[in-house]
């Protein structure tokens, strides 16, 4: 009996002194320092790319959306507040065409000499006693590439084709001069995607009779009469 107490308190000490010193080694453990990840430039990049696609995929809706809602509008003949429209003023044509007939306005009579015989020029209206068939030489901006007989005749040539079928009065006519009005106000600014043109043309069977074209973005207006040419079309 003496022997089996004497194991037992053998043992009892022989694990305290184990937990003793393992107790002593987790206090004196050394945890090793964790590495942080950084983000590298590819992943920065992946990142901005990505929100690159979700900007332009928002961008993309909202453009479709309100293309179809103005769609809608247009259809509907709804009045849309947000859409203006420029005026486009010629303020020199009015007073060389006058109020009379196009055969008997100044244009005609003074500038041209009253002859219709068809020019290979064109002739641009500078102030209201100057005239010009080089360019408007007041105009800092002026686009020659666009203001010249071959580019302008070559125009007026295609809308009379394109327009022969409808407007067949057209075919009945020949072009006198190319008249440019040097302050129209796309012209001064060297605005490109409009430009305007007064032709003035005669009958092939009766030379007497003149008339005016106005084009503007292949927007025909012919008459016979000064005073509904020189109004309707300068607005």
């Amino acid at each position: 009996m003496v022997e089996a107490f004497r194991q037992l308190g053998t043992t009892t000490k022989k694990r305290s002194l184990r937990t003793t010193a393992l107790g002593r080694e987790n206090q004196y453990i050394v945890q090793t320092k964790t590495k942080t990840r950084s983000i590298t430039k590819w992943q920065i990049f992946n990142i901005v790319r990505r929100l690159v696609v979700i900007a332009a995929a928002i961008l993309y809706i909202y453009i479709s959306v309100m293309a179809t809602w103005r769609m809608t509008e247009v259809l509907r003949d709804m009045t849309n507040p947000t859409q203006s429209f420029g005026v486009f003023a010629s303020s020199l044509i009015g007073g060389y065409v006058g109020d009379g007939l196009i055969r008997d306005s100044p244009l005609v009579q003074d500038v041209l000499g009253g002859d219709t015989t068809p020019r290979d020029y064109v002739l641009f209206l500078e102030s209201e006693t100057k005239t010009s068939t080089q360019n408007c030489s007041d105009v800092p901006l002026f686009t020659a590439d666009l203001y010249n007989y071959e580019f302008l005749s070559h125009g007026y040539m295609e809308i009379v084709n394109d327009t022969s079928y409808n407007i067949t009065t057209l075919n009945d006519l020949e072009l006198v001069v190319i008249v440019v009005d040097c302050t129209f106000s796309p012209l001064t600014k060297g605005d490109r995607s409009s430009v305007r043109v007064f032709n003035i043309m005669r009958a092939r069977d009766d030379p007497s009779d003149i008339c005016i074209c106005s084009c503007r973005r292949c927007q025909l207006k012919t008459t016979k009469y000064a005073r509904t040419a020189s109004s309707a079309p300068l607005s």
